[in-house]
């Protein structure tokens, strides 16, 4: 049989459409930016206390200028990278005091990479409303004593 020219293939009554994974829908550039702001904020996460942490710093590690590193970031996080890195270290802090109630404020600081225990006392207030000497008074005050 000879096929006739502008005859269609016969289609199903209920076509279904075929799935694209989430990926393919967005641009490959896009997915590789998507990859490299995971990537700083996994970097920052792992080296958070370091006193030395700078945008510099994870420039240099990324191989990006330190512009378009913040504007990706900034994109894809919705936050700054700087912001990321106080979130980490304030999020480890307050853990970290949560945990040990009897240490003393410039070692958390120190251990979060806060290079000047003022500062660190200064930030935490500002985000967590309480100063870090207060939040370990709490958590002393919420500490089931020990039974002897």
């Amino acid at each position: 049989e000879q096929e006739t020219p502008g005859v269609i293939e016969e289609v199903p009554e209920n076509p279904q459409p075929e799935e694209i994974p989430e990926e393919d829908l967005v641009p490959v550039s896009w997915q590789s930016s998507m990859h490299m702001a995971d990537k700083i904020e996994h970097y920052i996460q792992e080296n958070f206390s370091d006193v030395n942490l700078s945008l510099t710093q994870l420039a240099d590690a990324f191989n990006l200028t330190k512009q378009y590193m913040c504007w990706l970031f900034k994109k894809e996080k919705n936050v700054t990278i700087n912001q990321c890195i106080i979130h980490t270290r304030l999020k480890w802090a307050k853990e970290y005091m949560r945990r040990n109630p009897f240490v003393k404020i410039k070692n958390v600081a120190a251990k979060a990479g806060f290079a000047d225990s003022s500062y660190f006392i200064k930030i935490y207030k500002k985000y967590e409303q309480v100063t870090p000497a207060d939040y370990l008074r709490e958590c002393n005050e919420n500490k089931p004593e020990e039974k002897i």
